[in-house]
């Protein structure tokens, strides 16, 4: 009987050990894939936006892909998909658009009822307007857009993500309390600014 009691006895030590060993990788890799872009950061740099002469905007380069919207203080990275895991903590670009020409199609969630984790990047999107700009960072190479077109649509409307002649931006979202339509937002570049 004392065998038995001693055999069960490392059985659950065992077991134990397991389970603790278990629970840390498993919050490890929790951690490392939802802590996203937060890893990728680099040291901060200013980008100075010029027109005629004057500094209009001022950009922080944080990500190597990103984009920034001084309307809405918004700094953002940038990662390859629009799945719920991408879209977390990162603008998911969309798949088979356009990355620095054609139709660039970029996702975000806004803070809507039936999706309450992760960032909302997206969340004020709503608020711009008519020539706001955005800039667009990939592989060292930055653009400039501003707001030509302001839309909804169903969210099975997939004519927004068609190609393009030139290059063009498009964000997309959810809008509040309209769960079966999309915010479109439709950016051309500006020519006008120097980076």
């Amino acid at each position: 009987m004392k065998k038995y009691l001693d055999n069960n006895f490392i059985l659950t030590i065992i077991l134990m050990v397991s389970i603790i060993v278990a629970f840390i990788f498993s919050y490890e890799f929790d951690r490392n894939l939802y802590v996203g872009a937060n890893e990728i950061a680099r040291a901060v740099e200013v980008k100075e936006i010029i027109k005629n002469d004057e500094i209009i905007d001022k950009i922080e380069i944080k990500y190597d892909w990103q984009i920034a919207i001084p309307k809405i203080n918004l700094v953002a990275p940038i990662k390859e998909g629009s799945d719920t895991l991408t879209l977390r903590n990162n603008v998911g670009h969309i798949t088979g658009t356009g990355l620095k020409s054609g139709n660039i199609a970029l996702a975000g969630h806004t803070n809507t009822a039936n999706y309450k984790n992760g960032v909302f990047f997206f969340d004020r999107i709503d608020e711009l307007n008519l020539e706001d700009r955005i800039y667009y960072r990939i592989n060292n190479q930055d653009y400039v857009f501003k707001v030509q077109d302001k839309k909804v649509v169903s969210e099975n409307d997939l004519s927004v993500l068609d190609e393009c002649e030139g290059v063009k931006l498009t964000l997309i979202t959810c809008i509040k309390g309209q769960y079966n339509n999309r915010l479109i937002i439709v950016f051309i570049e500006d020519d006008n600014l120097q980076i």
